[in-house]
């Protein structure tokens, strides 16, 4: 009986081993998938930092404009949409000394507050204009202004200056003589009324040409004379006016080259008297009308003028030379001139 207890007894404690036994093999099976499985802390991946992008690099001038590509700091304003540049609070924009700067929806105009970022000359300046908060102010693109950069200029040397006599004032005056000769060479009818006073036969065609090329005063063509002699032959009243005149002050002459006529000053600058050659009689004689101005470029025929008759007398020396002079009134005139 007792060995039949001892051999259960075994049995059993034998069975409780082996169970045990594959219960622990179990658990470390379950234990070693499941750690062959999963991954471990050195193979997991590690995310990478996403790096901020940089700023588009700005091309609007900083510290004075904004635009695309600028940050926005005291008195900064940001450019608009069409990606123009555009100066800060307080500032308007210049070009090449001029206020006024091309700019995205100028069209030919320009703008004081907006440029282009392409504009290399542009800059903003201190604003020249006295009202605060002033918006958008566009002129035509050929407007310029005469207000000057607010850097003081440098002062250039002074040169020393020369007095230099001009002869402009005389050159305008030939200019005005040698126009209105041509234009009463053209004039049948006022030949015609100067024939009539003198009762003289006028040169035509190429005689007229020649005479009025070469003549006897054409020697002193082109120069200035002095008046040195002005002998009453025959009075009348108007001689006798103009010996009044030469004696209050120097008066001197110019001939313009071509035969055209001659120009008379006197009291300096002040006055300025146009005799104009109608035509030539002669070479030696000629037909002037006196005291022209640059709009009697048609005289009335039956009015024309005071018409003279010139005749060279003689060439006193190379330097001086003497004339008659007849007016309508009756008067003669010797007249001497001098270079």
């Amino acid at each position: 009986m007792r060995s039949v207890l001892a051999l259960v007894l075994a049995c059993s404690v034998s069975g409780l081993r082996r169970h045990s036994v594959k219960k622990t093999e179990l658990g470390a099976g379950f234990r070693n998938l499941k750690h062959k499985n999963a991954p471990t802390l050195a193979e997991a991946p590690i995310p990478e930092p996403v790096p901020t992008p940089a700023p588009p690099p700005s091309v609007c001038e900083l510290g004075t404009s904004t635009g695309p590509g600028t940050s926005t700091g005291p008195g900064a304003r940001p450019g608009d949409s069409d990606r123009d540049c555009r100066c800060n609070k307080g500032l308007s924009c210049w070009r090449q000394g001029a206020s006024g700067c091309p700019y995205s929806q100028g069209h030919g105009l320009i703008s004081t507050l907006y440029f282009l970022q392409d504009c290399t000359d542009c800059e903003c300046l201190k604003s020249v204009f006295s009202r605060p908060n002033r918006r958008r102010r566009f002129f035509p693109a050929n407007v310029s202004f005469s207000i000057q950069k607010r850097e003081a200029p440098i002062p250039e040397p002074v040169p020393t200056l020369v007095k230099v006599q001009r002869d402009d004032d005389w050159e305008d005056a030939v200019e005005v003589v040698n126009r209105l000769s041509a234009s009463y060479r053209m004039q049948p009818a006022l030949y015609a009324a100067a024939e009539k006073a003198w009762g003289v036969k006028l040169l035509t065609g190429a005689a007229a040409e020649a005479a009025f090329a070469d003549n006897a005063w054409s020697r002193w063509d082109g120069k200035q004379m002095n008046l040195t002699g002005f002998d009453i032959k025959d009075f009348g009243l108007k001689s006798s006016v103009m010996k009044f005149v030469t004696s209050l002050n120097q008066h001197r002459f110019y001939l313009a080259p071509g035969g055209s006529g001659y120009v008379e000053k006197w009291l300096g600058k002040l006055s300025t008297l146009h005799h104009v050659t109608v035509g030539y009689v002669s070479k030696t004689q000629r037909i002037v009308r006196a005291f022209s101005t640059a709009k009697d470029m048609h005289p009335n025929p039956k009015k024309p003028g005071e018409i003279v008759l010139l005749t060279f007398l003689e060439a006193v020396s190379s330097d001086e030379f003497m004339y008659e002079v007849k007016m309508d009134d009756g008067g003669r005139i010797w007249v001497t001139l001098e270079a």
